[in-house]
């Protein structure tokens, strides 16, 4: 039955080539601690084969399924974006590719090892001429500026990266190092371009890196965010966002598409993984966005417009 569920989806069912390139993965595992790989939009990206990101790239083609079709049909050409919670720069690498030569891409990464990774990612990318600038940051976003500690679950950190956290203490053997923490309202001055989309991925601190950009929430300077959150809804992530004016929404995959939803009282998300909402000011544009029951990471939509 998981078998079946698994060829059902649509990276698969829609993308057969994908269903060899899972078994050839299986049988012929890469044996370097790294390794490049393309991406749907024509971009490659250097990722670890045996971690989460890089083993979702090499069996499924993408990573999160609805974040990605989230950032597909949110970001605009020649727009702002931001990443918080950058990892190697998966998300960074598709807004770059989406927002195009005329657009930026700010990406926030607090890991010092992993920092270096994204560098060599977004050094590789912007030899292309069909990308946004990309400017990195070595920090964290969140409500203060100064420094953090980063806290690794030593168990399970080589296997997911990504869990590296502000908000969560060490387990006992955990390690532990110091960070830069920033606020957005710092970075992003009244003169700077509105931003279009943030994605905010930072492992249970999110709520930490909206209290550092109210500034940019309150004057409307923030269109759309994507953002985790693993608490039933209404969390305090929802009632600063929809104090300063956002509609919650959240999305429901199916094969041919996901279906956009607005987010009510006692909605539970931990039936999709992981668990992202989108908070915005413009839900007409959003519905209308998603109107058309389709996969836009496959080429279709604003993809079919990159060249």
């Amino acid at each position: 039955m998981r078998a079946l569920n698994a060829i059902t989806q649509p990276y698969y069912l829609l993308r057969p080539a994908q269903i060899l390139r899972r078994l050839r993965f299986w049988y012929r595992r890469p044996q370097a601690a790294d390794s490049n790989i393309a991406l749907p939009w024509g971009l490659s990206i250097r990722c670890r084969p045996n971690e989460e990101i890089g083993y979702s790239l090499h069996t499924t083609g993408i990573y999160d399924l609805l974040l990605t079709e989230m950032i597909c049909r949110s970001v605009e050409r020649g727009e702002t974006a931001v990443d918080a919670g950058a990892n190697i720069g998966y998300a960074t690498n598709l807004m770059a590719i989406l927002a195009g030569p005329r657009g930026r891409v700010y990406a926030f990464e607090p890991h010092p090892r992993i920092f270096l990774e994204l560098k060599g990612n977004v050094e590789s990318w912007l030899r292309e001429p069909r990308v946004a600038a990309v400017e990195l940051f070595e920090s964290a976003l969140s409500e203060s500026s100064g420094t953090a500690t980063l806290h690794e679950p030593d168990s399970r950190f080589e296997a997911n990266r990504g869990m590296a956290s502000l908000a969560r203490k060490a387990e006992v053997s955990g390690k532990a190092c110091t960070v830069k923490k920033q606020r957005l309202d710092e970075i992003i001055s009244p003169h700077d371009a509105a931003i279009g989309v943030w994605k905010i991925d930072v492992e249970g601190n999110e709520l930490a890196a909206l209290q550092g950009a109210q500034r940019l929430l309150r004057s409307r300077r923030i269109r759309d965010i994507i953002f985790e959150e693993f608490s039933p809804y209404p969390a305090p992530t929802h009632h600063l966002l929809e104090e300063s004016g956002y509609t919650i929404l959240h999305f429901e995959p199916h094969l041919l598409g996901p279906r956009l939803r607005r987010t009510g009282p006692g909605y539970h998300p931990r039936r999709y993984s992981p668990p992202n909402f989108l908070a915005t000011l413009d839900p007409a544009r959003m519905a209308d966005k998603f109107r058309a029951k389709r996969w836009n990471w496959l080429s279709a939509g604003p993809m079919k417009n990159i060249a």
